[in-house]
């Protein structure tokens, strides 16, 4: 019995030991004791009593792969929370990088959504570089979600990565698009027409047997990149736009 007691004393100080060795341990203890599934109050406690290095501290925990992903979560929501002014933003920037290529979805999912959060991000080369990527990430939920983010930040790459996503074959599968391409091609639709070079690529699609929302969809996007072209198929005389924009595009592609 003592051996059993001297062991389960051991095992807590080795625990502590570790605790104690973590970066970030005041704000790791405090994550760890709120149960709550809404860790909103939390945030509003770090936000309106910011103490010394609290950024640092949750920035080394949203990027410690040791830790639970609803810890690194939730420091990371922290720490977005707290890096407002272009100084600290700088600092987030940094771990947004790197948690780009983390291990866990749910970070790299957790890293765009702070983008969208952050003060002028469109104007922020790097925050946009990050999203790009996150097109071809090798998770389909952060490919879809990628969409989203995207869209803010309008320049000619942007239209350009958009195709490359509707056309993606990771984002097809037994001829069936998978999400990502229909969030593509209404955000085509509807961003400002920067290039239109590219544009005919996407009558690859109607080449192929997709819905029929995909084919309107595909054909919504190419009237806009392509709006003089556009205003010549609907006065041929055939009964199938798709048709003529195939035909069409043997010209250009």
């Amino acid at each position: 019995m003592a051996r059993i007691h001297f062991l389960c004393g051991a095992l807590l100080l080795c625990s502590s030991s570790v605790l104690a060795a973590i970066p970030g341990r005041s704000s790791l203890e405090e994550i760890q004791k709120y149960k709550s599934g809404d860790f909103s109050k939390l945030l509003q406690k770090w936000e309106s009593t910011p103490q010394g290095n609290r950024l640092d501290e949750l920035l080394l925990l949203a990027s410690n792969p040791t830790l639970s992903e609803r810890s690194r979560y939730i420091a990371l929501m922290g720490a977005a929370k707290l890096a407002q002014q272009p100084t600290k933003i700088q600092k987030l920037q940094k771990s947004l990088e790197s948690l780009h290529e983390d291990r866990s979805w749910v970070l790299r999912s957790a890293s765009l959504q702070v983008i969208q959060t952050l003060p002028d991000q469109s104007k922020n080369p790097t925050l946009r570089a990050l999203a790009l990527k996150s097109l071809k990430d090798r998770a389909l939920v952060i490919r879809s979600q990628a969409v989203d983010v995207v869209v803010k930040f309008q320049s000619p790459e942007i239209t350009d990565a958009l195709i490359d996503a509707a056309l993606a074959k990771e984002n097809h599968h037994g001829g069936k698009a998978l999400w990502v391409p229909q969030k593509a091609l209404r955000a085509l639709a509807q961003l400002p027409a920067h290039s239109a070079t590219r544009a005919w690529k996407l009558t690859e699609l109607l080449a192929q047997k997709q819905n029929q929302e995909l084919s309107a969809l595909t054909l919504g996007a190419l009237e806009k990149l392509l709006p003089q072209e556009a205003a010549q198929m609907k006065l041929l005389p055939t009964t199938s736009l798709s048709k003529a924009w195939i035909e069409a595009s043997r010209k250009h592609l």
